[in-house]
């Protein structure tokens, strides 16, 4: 997951961060340990392709969010994929 180009996420029902991959870190900015257990800022729709803006430092970042339901540590979570198309 590490070696994908896009940011990946995984968000529980209740929103809450419980993975992220090198190039979430990078695309928001911020380590591992601050992203785990924030709850994500965005609307998480199932299989509906959205577009977001991400805070990068002094600038937004227009990317693309698809989400899809996965089971993570036997409890029901989404898999998001966010890529930058600024």
């Amino acid at each position: 997951l590490d070696a994908s180009p896009d940011a990946i996420l995984v968000v529980n029902a209740h929103g809450v961060v419980r993975y992220v991959n090198q190039t979430a870190t990078r695309l928001f900015e911020r380590n591992t340990t601050d992203l785990l257990g924030e709850v994500l800022g965005f609307s998480v729709r199932d299989g509906e392709l959205s577009e977001i803006e991400v805070p990068n430092g002094k600038e937004m970042r227009q990317c693309e969010m698809r989400v899809v339901p996965i089971e993570w540590n036997l409890e029901s979570c989404s898999l998001a994929t966010i890529r930058d198309i600024t």
